[in-house]
Parts: C-alpha cells; sequence; structure tokens
C-alpha cells in the first residue's frame, strides 16, 4: 500500500506543479524559463508513469490495490493526453 500511496502524492504534486506552470506568466525573457519548466515537468512525469508501471507490477495480484493502480494510471495518462491536446490547441489553434 506504500507505494501506491507514494504514486498517488506524486500525481498530486505533478497536478499542482502542471497548475502552478500554467498560471505562470511570460514576461519578456520569462517565456524561455516557462518553456523550461514544462519540459522538467515532462521528463518527471515520464519518470513517474514508470514508477508507476513498476508499482503495478508489485501490486497486480492483489485485486482492490491493481483496480486503484489502473485508476491511477489511466488518469495519468489521460491528463497527459489532455495537457498535450491544451498545448497543441494553443500553439496550433
Amino acid at each position: 500500500m506504500l507505494l501506491i500511496t507514494l504514486y498517488a502524492l506524486g500525481l498530486t504534486a505533478l497536478f499542482a506543479a502542471a497548475v502552478a506552470i500554467s498560471r505562470t506568466y511570460c514576461e519578456g525573457f520569462g517565456c524561455m524559463g516557462i518553456g523550461v519548466m514544462w519540459f522538467g515537468w515532462c521528463v518527471v512525469f515520464v519518470a513517474w508513469l514508470v514508477y508507476g508501471s513498476i508499482a503495478y507490477t508489485r501490486v497486480k495480484a492483489v485485486p482492490g490495490r491493481r483496480r486503484l493502480m489502473n485508476r491511477l494510471l489511466a488518469g495519468q495518462c489521460i491528463a497527459g493526453a489532455a495537457l498535450v491536446a491544451w498545448w497543441a490547441y494553443r500553439r496550433f489553434g
């Protein structure tokens, strides 16, 4: 259960970081900093997705925990896809 709790806390931190980065204003050279922050966020997002996959393989024997991990992993993937869609809309729309 510790793996799941740690994963859920990490997802919460990722969500909070995404909200904070998206609310950051771009002033002059600061736009480059926002891009660097998003790049760092993407690296942590992928690393946390790998951690979630490893945690899933460790807890998949217990049905209730497996269902919870499925939902958490699906939520992370959906949130990532939504952010990519939002970026594409703002970039190309």
